[in-house]
């Protein structure tokens, strides 16, 4: 999710909300889901064809929850710095049909959630960057669990759960990676070699983030030590997936396409002509990328092979 033209976002989220829903086109997937939502596996079964969905409301962020097999996104529905209560999250399920638009509502008066970003889940809990605050929701039910505050924060954007549980958000307009010890937000990195994070996702490794004003770096999740990685050239990275070959995928507005990263700098187009592309994720159970767009769109689509192929 962008920072630097609030105002401009905030036209484009205008007006959005959706009268109906339409699914522009459908092929059904494969049934099931997977356990672990951090297995980003790049070899598997056949992918899944494509789905392409709109209706959304500056749609930002998704994820797929294997555990009831359904994609979770995030729709801002206004000004991404506003703290109108009139974001909400959706549910969609894997063949395209939209089970809940509003299933967390911040016009429902038990909820508060202003401009909902990134997403990430840890048990039962699904944790939301919201500009300031980090929530917690019950990950079955919708229903608000906590808040977590970031004192000085300006920009949440994206959210990261690790294999030890460790919670990270980035805070793309303060250009700072907070891990949370416990329920309380502590500066991992920041500065000018940290750029201002967007995309973050975390593995054995440690914690890779993509920058707003370009570039990937890998973070120590002890140390807060950052080692730049490969990263397609221009600014405006959004979203980043990592996965399990040594290869991310990224979503970068300047190419308006969803690009795949590998190790030794190689980048391949996974899905172009994707203008506004945010916080990517994947269904790793159907081999799909999941890409939502402030044209109001999610699609889903093949991963390809690591060689390059098609299944």
């Amino acid at each position: 999710m962008p920072h630097e033209h609030p105002p401009r976002l905030a036209r484009w989220a205008r007006g959005s909300r959706p009268a109906a829903l339409t699914v522009l086109f459908l092929a059904v997937g494969c049934s099931g889901g997977d356990a672990d939502p951090e297995a980003h596996a790049t070899e598997g079964p056949p992918a899944s064809p494509e789905i392409h969905v709109s209706g959304f409301a500056a749609s930002e962020a998704v994820r797929h929850d294997p555990e009831v097999d359904v994609y979770l996104v995030a729709n801002i529905s206004g000004d991404p710095t506003g703290k109108d209560d009139d974001g909400f999250i959706s549910r969609v399920s894997p063949d395209g049909e939209v089970l809940e638009l509003r299933w967390i509502d911040g016009a429902d008066e038990a909820v508060t959630l202003h401009a909902p970003k990134g997403m990430a889940l840890k048990g039962d809990t699904l944790f939301v960057a919201d500009i300031d605050v980090v929530r917690a929701f019950d990950r079955h039910t919708g229903a608000p669990l906590q808040e977590r505050p970031v004192p000085g924060a300006e920009f949440l954007n994206d959210v990261a759960v690790g294999g030890d549980g460790t919670v990270y958000v980035t805070d793309t307009g303060a250009g700072v990676l907070y891990r949370f010890e416990g329920t309380e937000p502590v500066v991992l990195a920041a500065g000018e070699a940290l750029g201002r994070p967007n995309g973050v996702d975390v593995d054995e490794h440690g914690v890779v983030i993509v920058a707003w004003d370009g570039g990937a770096r890998r973070v120590d999740p002890e140390t807060g030590a950052i080692t730049p990685l490969p990263a397609p050239d221009g600014e405006r990275l959004d979203g980043v997936v990592l996965l399990d070959d040594g290869s991310y995928l990224v979503s970068s507005w300047d190419h308006e396409a969803v690009l795949r990263v590998h190790a030794d700098g190689a980048v391949d187009t996974v899905l172009a002509g994707v203008p506004r592309a945010a916080d990517i994720g994947l269904d790793p159970t159907r081999r799909r990328v999941l890409v939502p767009t402030f044209d109001n769109v999610l699609h889903g689509v093949p991963l390809p092979r690591s060689d390059g192929g098609q299944e």
